[in-house]
This record gives structure tokens, C-alpha cells and sequence, in this order.
């Protein structure tokens, strides 16, 4: 349930003292300024209309006195906490968008500069509507060639930043790319992530050999690696 709604502010009161009240003759008149504004969860969002001026009498509370109202709005500013709900969005979208940059940068920076270590979480064809990944284990770097291990199973329709308890990195099933073609993939957004430097507790240090079916070939190990 969203509570939303507009609400009324006093943002400034002013005493003035040069003004005689009408009906008691007193010159003790005090001036409200309120702002309407709207507000979410009772959170301001944003001014609504114009700034009101109330005047009252101090001595007889009379509050039929109407000089100096326009002056009185006028040289009252609309506070900025009033904005606070647009600040907030604004300042979760410039954090998420450098979170972005920071990450895109980073990715970018361990592509370049690829270590043994490194996996790399990898974007693969949509299986029943639902995005696919897997993880790629650099296990050796050579000036022309990359060389890599795949986990065992494929996750659908999640980004996760660890393999299963149960997963596993296939150490005798070997791959190997070039250089440009791992930027290739940074480039095409088939290579979302790059874990390095994680803890030994992480699942990304799981290794196993497994026996292969020479005549399944690799329908075989499709089968086998498959997984919800």
C-alpha cells in the first residue's frame, strides 16, 4: 500500500513589529509563510503552487491584516528538503550508474590483463526464455593464447557470483581462446562478470575430473551440464 498525498509546511515566521493590528492597535504581528508540497511515505517530494502568507496578531489573534504578504513570500526561499524524494532517486541513479561504470571498467581492466584464477561468467543462449550462464577457470596464460575450464552446470535465468556447493570446474576438459576474442566477448555482452582474487572458502576453487563417453562425444557432456 502506497501512502502518498499533499500536505502543508510552515517553512518561515516573521515578527513585525511596524504594523498596527486593525482591531485591538497593537503592533505585535507575526507572519507564517507555508508551502504545499506533495509526498510519498511521508517523504517530500516536491513543492506544489504557490508559498502562502498567513498575518496574526499576537495580542487579539486577529489574522484579518493583509499588508506585507507578497513581501513576506518573496523573501522567503522554498527549503530544499522539500525535494528530499527527488534527491533520493537522484542520488540512487548517480550511485547505480557509477556502480556501472565501476564494474564495466573493471571488466575491462581484467580482460586486458588477464591471471590464472580469473573466472568469468559468460552469457549463453536463452533456455525457455530465460537467460543462461556458465563460468569460465583461466588455468593458464600464454602471449597468444588463453587456456580454460568450464563448470559443470548451466544456471538459468539467474546472475549468481558463485557456483553451487555441488557445481564444480572440470579440470580435464580444456578450452582455449585468443586474447582479442575474450575482448570480443567483454565488447558483445556475452561476458558479464570477472571474479578475482575471491576467498579459498569460495566455490570457485571446486576442480574434478570426470570420464567422458567417446562415442556420446559432446552430447554427452550437454546432458550431463544441463540444470535449473
Amino acid at each position: 500500500m502506497i501512502i502518498y498525498g499533499w500536505r502543508d509546511k510552515i517553512i518561515k515566521t516573521y515578527e513585525d513589529s511596524h504594523i498596527k493590528c486593525k482591531e485591538c492597535g497593537s503592533y505585535s504581528q507575526v507572519f507564517i509563510v507555508l508551502q504545499s508540497y506533495f509526498h510519498i511515505f511521508w517523504i517530500p517530494f516536491f513543492p506544489l503552487g504557490r508559498k502562502k502568507v498567513v498575518c496574526q496578531c499576537v495580542e487579539c489573534e486577529d489574522a484579518s491584516n493583509t499588508e506585507r504578504l507578497d513581501h513576506y513570500r518573496s523573501v522567503t526561499r522554498t527549503p530544499f528538503y522539500l525535494f528530499t524524494g527527488v534527491l533520493l532517486i537522484a542520488g540512487f541513479l548517480l550511485v547505480s550508474m557509477w556502480n556501472v561504470y565501476r564494474e564495466k571498467s573493471y571488466l575491462k581492466q581484467c580482460v586486458q590483463n588477464p591471471r590464472v584464477g580469473d573466472v568469468f561468467m559468460m552469457e549463453t543462449e536463452a533456455y525457455e526464455d530465460k537467460t543462461t550462464y556458465h563460468f569460465m577457470k583461466l588455468t593458464e596464460v600464454t602471449p597468444d593464447t588463453l587456456f580454460m575450464i568450464m563448470n559443470a552446470y548451466y544456471y538459468y535465468g539467474k546472475s549468481i557470483d558463485e557456483i553451487e556447493p555441488d557445481d564444480y570446474f572440470i579440470s580435464n576438459d580444456r578450452y582455449y581462446i585468443l586474447p582479442n576474442e575474450l575482448e570480443e566477448y567483454r565488447r558483445e555482452g556475452s561476458l558479464k562478470k570477472v571474479f578475482r582474487d575471491y576467498p579459498l572458502s569460495s566455490t570457485f576453487h571446486y576442480e574434478q575430473e570426470i570420464e567422458f563417453d567417446e562415442e556420446e562425444g559432446e552430447e554427452d557432456r550437454e546432458e550431463l551440464i544441463e540444470r535449473e
